[in-house]
């Protein structure tokens, strides 16, 4: 048996190599966005004033997270895979004169995370995925 030496040259094995990198560093080419989702969780929590919940993102990378009203509770940050959210207000309460509670208005914030997906057939889709915090009295 006669082994024949086969002299790879520095060049392509140099271009085998940066093409290794490329795909690693980019990651998996995204085709379709419809196929890609942003799950955030917990999806539904309860909180008084002053208590906090953390959410998690995932589905994706560089998370850009909103409220959609920053009077009643704020986030720890604004980007990140998580956060963390405190509830500033009650709902308001109306109570009978024994005390009891015969109305309430419904206080609810929504938290949105975003990411913006680069691909390169469809352009740059942006997902999302919500939460929903019921505040408490």
């Amino acid at each position: 048996m006669t082994m024949k030496k086969r002299n790879i040259g520095v060049a392509s094995l140099a271009g085998a190599c940066l093409a290794a990198a490329a795909v690693w560093l980019t990651g998996c080419e995204v085709e379709s966005t419809e196929e890609q989702e942003i799950a955030v969780s917990p999806q539904y929590v309860e909180l008084r004033p002053g208590q906090s919940a953390t959410f998690t993102a995932e589905g994706w990378n560089r998370f850009e997270w909103s409220l959609s009203n920053t009077g009643i509770g704020y986030l720890s940050a604004q980007t990140g895979g998580s956060v963390t959210y405190t509830a500033l207000t009650a709902p308001t309460t109306t109570t009978d004169t024994n005390g009891n509670v015969t109305s309430e208005t419904e206080l609810r914030q929504t938290i949105t995370a975003r990411a913006a997906v680069d691909t390169s057939t469809n352009g740059t889709t942006v997902l999302t995925g919500t939460a929903i915090v019921r505040h408490r009295p």
